[in-house]
């Protein structure tokens, strides 16, 4: 049985769903907030961070059940989120709701970030004019903060700072439509370019499924300028798709795809090659020497390829 409340936090409603303990699946009696559909178990009432983080711990298997995190707070703003060093470093905060869907990150993603943010970061020690600041929490709004896998702001540094790129890696940690939504949240600060590298998990054959998503400000602050598929599986007709609902319509969709045969194997190639212009990464102030930031996806892709089948758990 469940029950329903309707909550009002800052302009954002959500409701509030009890639902009883299912003893056939184990799943324990809790509360679930309900936002933006998807749903989110409140455990806000347990206690101390500790024991949140402990019982998160033991019952992070609910999250196969289409539960999207655990909120530990609530009402909380962007100030008081950063000033509390006693959260997990993987939680967010999002409307307000203080958030944790996961507490440790696989090998497999730590090294795709790590390949990533390596590649660009040869760009920046080139340039003189970007530079890293890792995950640095970036406050969206009052009530929102992300710590991106990677972000870049401009040189000379300034306080606060201007982040014009950031990178976010996702690999089981949310469903697509949540990565492209954060994605599109990031155009509420400074930001001018947005990098997402979805990961899917083995295909037959174990081979891996990967493409870069672009956003860039100039183009679109809705949709992606770019959907990249450069891994050794193709996309099939459902990730097209998908893509195409997710971008609504709006986005060309290039790569290896079922229907052609273009895999991803030389350097250099034109198809597997993104180039972000000085004007768009700089905007609206680009420096007078600034060059344009190229990744090749085939260096990329062998990287990735390096990394063990095992880490993809």
């Amino acid at each position: 049985m469940k029950f329903f409340w309707i909550f009002k936090n800052n302009k954002i409603v959500y409701e509030k769903e009890k639902v009883e303990e299912d003893l056939v699946n184990g799943i324990p009696s809790h509360r679930v907030i309900k936002m933006n559909n998807l749903r989110y178990i409140d455990i806000t009432k347990m206690g101390s961070n500790e024991e949140k983080i402990i019982f998160i711990r033991n019952n992070i298997e609910l999250l196969k059940y289409g539960y999207k995190g655990f909120v530990v707070q609530k009402n909380i703003n962007s100030e008081t989120f950063l000033n509390d060093h006693s959260y997990n470093k993987n939680a967010f905060l999002l409307n307000g709701l203080v958030i944790i869907n996961k507490l440790s990150e696989s090998v497999y993603h730590g090294r795709v970030v790590f390949e990533m943010n390596e590649l660009i970061s040869i760009y920046c020690r080139a340039q003189g004019h970007i530079t890293g600041s890792g995950n640095s929490d970036l406050v969206i709004d009052e009530n929102t903060v992300y710590n991106p896998d990677g972000s870049y702001e401009s040189v000379p540094s300034q306080y606060p700072r201007r982040v014009l790129l950031v990178f976010e890696a996702n690999y089981k940690a949310q469903t697509k439509t949540q990565a492209f939504n954060k994605c599109t949240d990031y155009f509420d600060t400074d930001v001018n370019i947005v990098f997402l590298l979805q990961l899917w998990p083995l295909g037959v054959g174990n081979l891996k499924k990967f493409c870069l998503v672009v956003f860039d400000r100039c183009v679109s602050i809705v949709n992606p300028s770019a959907i990249i598929s450069f891994g050794s599986e193709a996309f099939t007709a459902r990730d097209i798709n998908k893509y195409r609902r997710l971008s609504n319509q709006q986005t060309p969709i290039t790569g290896f795809l079922h229907n052609n045969n273009t895999p991803n194997n030389t350097p250099n190639n034109p198809i597997f090659t993104v180039t972000i212009q000085p004007n768009s990464l700089f905007f609206p102030n680009p420096p007078a020497n600034a060059q344009p930031l190229t990744i090749d996806l085939y260096t990329l892709k062998q990287r990735i390829d390096l990394i063990p089948i095992q880490y993809l758990n």
